[in-house]
């Protein structure tokens, strides 16, 4: 496999690669690289690489200007500092987020991510050289951070019951009846979130597991009854009902 690794601080780009060949020595590292601008340009002229390892603060603005610029579509993992930029990673080809100093275990597991992809065969469309080209990724996280009371709060995608604003505010409540306030709106959301989310309206996100049931509302309204303790009353227009009704039976 051919390795681009994007970082502008060259001990730790070193130390990332002396990692790399330790676990995959038949992994080859191409180029190190550590601007935007640079990156750009070469990854303009190649089109030989296989993943990408790429920092996210580099030395003339932030990687994503590379990728958007670009529309590269070589799966990436992230090795950043920051735990802010989780959902701008993974609107690129991310398929892993590190956070520094990140140790042998997350770096591997984010590896076999990588190669589990390629062997699924039927995401992978191959070019003449042999070397992977496109992935379809399936590059949506399962978790995202809650940051609270001065706290940093890992929640799974499936502790998550609904995503509701109350008085311009959005709020995040747990199956176990947890109630966050998260630094991202309802359209943020829309977009972070898997299939087992569906938009209600402009006020709602709600999990499949976290309906109860739907009676009838008036003026044709659903109304719909949640698992879970909740004090409003959550209804869907008609025109959105019967699209509402068919994910209820996808998920």
């Amino acid at each position: 496999m051919n390795i681009l690794v994007i970082e502008d601080e060259l001990i730790i780009a070193m130390h990332l690669i002396e990692s790399i060949k330790e676990m995959r020595p038949d992994y080859s590292v191409v180029k190190i690289i550590g601007s935007v601008d640079e990156a750009t340009v070469f990854l303009k002229e190649n089109q030989t690489i296989d993943l990408i390892f790429s920092d996210i603060h580099l030395s003339d603005g932030l990687s994503f200007m590379i990728f958007q610029e670009l529309e590269i579509k070589i799966p990436i993992i992230f090795c950043t500092a920051y735990d802010r930029y989780f959902l701008e990673a993974f609107n690129t080809y991310g398929i892993a987020y590190l956070l520094k100093p990140f140790d042998s275990k997350k770096l591997k597991a984010g590896i076999e991510k990588f190669e589990g992809l390629v062997k699924n065969k039927s995401d992978v469309i191959q070019h003449s050289s042999g070397n992977i080209k496109y992935l379809k990724l399936n590059t949506s996280p399962n978790s995202l951070l809650i940051h609270q009371n001065e706290k940093t709060i890992p929640l799974l995608f499936d502790d998550i019951a609904l995503i509701w604003i109350d008085h311009g505010v959005v709020k995040l409540t747990t199956f176990d009846n947890r109630t966050f306030v998260p630094k991202k709106s309802l359209d943020d959301f829309e977009k972070l979130l898997n299939s087992k989310f569906y938009r209600i309206n402009r006020q709602y996100i709600v999990q499949r597991r976290a309906v109860k049931d739907t009676s009838q509302y008036v003026s044709r309204k659903l109304l719909v009854n949640l698992q879970v303790k909740f004090a409003h009353k959550i209804t869907i227009g008609k025109e959105k009902a019967p699209n509402f009704l068919k994910w209820l039976l996808s998920n």
